[in-house]
């Protein structure tokens, strides 16, 4: 049983070097394979959690985060306390009676089917992650059978990070190169929230107003760096479903603001380890030159007052500037706006505003629209 079972684990975690993204859920079915709940990896640095873990385990593994269990963890206090590479087994390193009387243990381990817990460590470019397996009070604590399948396993586990960490490099490459290439400003949130890559044209925007610190996306204007500690923690924590809020940057001398427009990272695109979560696209309205209303009515077959609004509105103004300016009802304007929206195949006024600051220079001519 265990020689057949050890022989699937492996074959699972052979097949995932083709598809790293999937790698959470290969862990899970490994877990049911081996005779455990769970099996996922917990990044080293448990200040700033990051999981990369099915479902079903990110259910407890959330539980954990959101409930601040982090500091009365015994688990946490003496796996990162270990070599790398060493079998790390709990009920073999903290006394019984300290852990099945401890708080974590009957709140949360208990509940969640995590009582029993075995994992090592694995260093991989500067970061350290812990594999984690757990398993419910009924399959009893990981015995030698159990210890010699985790060391056989091991190796293949640690050649499958590697190989995501790797094809995730060529992917996020890949990707900052396409943008590089079309001289539009981006970076790139990896899943620890952190910059992780910069397009040449949004380093030049860094500086008083936004810039990379520590790692992190910050800004002058205290809400929106609010704003950008929410996307980073979105982020790290995988909740990056639905439309992710746009991010205005207001600047204190007058000029018009920066756009922080976040685009997440899914399908192929999104990879199951420290990589590409977030695609954030900066526009500086202050040096946006957008196109004339005669190019947009050619371009975009809007009429001539379309033309006109979406010009106003590609140089920051808001409905009630474009009515004020135009003499005309804001609900006018709105009418008008959502034709717009629909000839450019836009969700909202930010994407009408980013569409029109990417047009292609020759195209672009300043000055008043009208």
């Amino acid at each position: 049983m265990q020689s057949s079972s050890i022989t699937r684990a492996t074959e699972l975690l052979e097949s995932s070097l083709f598809t790293p993204h999937e790698l959470p859920h290969t862990l899970e079915a490994v877990a049911r394979e081996i005779g455990f709940d769970h099996f996922c990896l917990v990044h080293s640095e448990l200040d700033n959690l990051t999981f990369i873990a099915s479902e079903l385990s990110l259910d407890a593994l959330n539980a954990y985060a959101d409930g601040g269990w982090r500091e009365v963890d015994y688990r946490a206090a003496n796996v990162n306390q270990t070599p790398d590479g060493q079998l790390f087994l709990d009920h073999l390193a903290v006394p019984d009676e300290s852990r099945t009387r401890s708080a974590i243990y009957n709140e949360l381990y208990l509940p969640k089917r995590m009582a029993y817990f075995a994992g090592w460590r694995f260093a991989m470019d500067g970061d350290t992650w812990i594999y984690s397996l757990a398993r419910a009070e009924d399959k009893g604590p990981a015995g030698l059978a159990d210890v010699d399948m985790l060391t056989r396993l091991a190796p293949f586990a640690n050649r499958a990070l590697l190989m995501a960490r790797h094809l995730r490099d060529v992917r996020v490459g890949g990707m900052l190169g396409g943008l590089a290439s079309a001289n539009l400003a981006a970076l790139i949130l990896d899943s620890d929230g952190k910059a992780q890559a910069v397009t040449p044209s949004a380093q030049s925007m860094l500086g008083s107003e936004i810039d990379i610190r520590s790692g992190s996306l910050w800004a002058s204007d205290s809400s929106a760096n609010e704003a950008l500690g929410q996307l980073a923690r979105r982020a790290r924590n995988g909740l990056i479903d639905g439309l992710t809020p746009d991010i205005v940057i207001r600047r204190p001398d007058g000029r018009k603001p920066i756009l922080v427009q976040p685009i997440p990272v899914r399908g192929v695109g999104l990879d199951a380890l420290p990589g590409a979560r977030i695609l954030v696209m900066l526009t500086d309205l202050e040096a946006n030159t957008t196109a004339t209303a005669a190019e947009l009515e050619r371009l975009f077959d809007l009429s001539y007052a379309e033309s006109h609004v979406a010009a106003l509105l590609g140089q920051g103004h808001d409905p009630s500037e474009i009515a004020r300016r135009r003499n005309v009802a804001v609900d006018t304007v709105r009418g008008q706006l959502k034709s717009i929206f629909r000839k450019l195949g836009a969700g909202r006024q930010s994407d009408v505003v980013s569409l029109l600051a990417r047009l292609p220079a020759s195209r672009r001519k300043p000055g008043h629209p009208d």
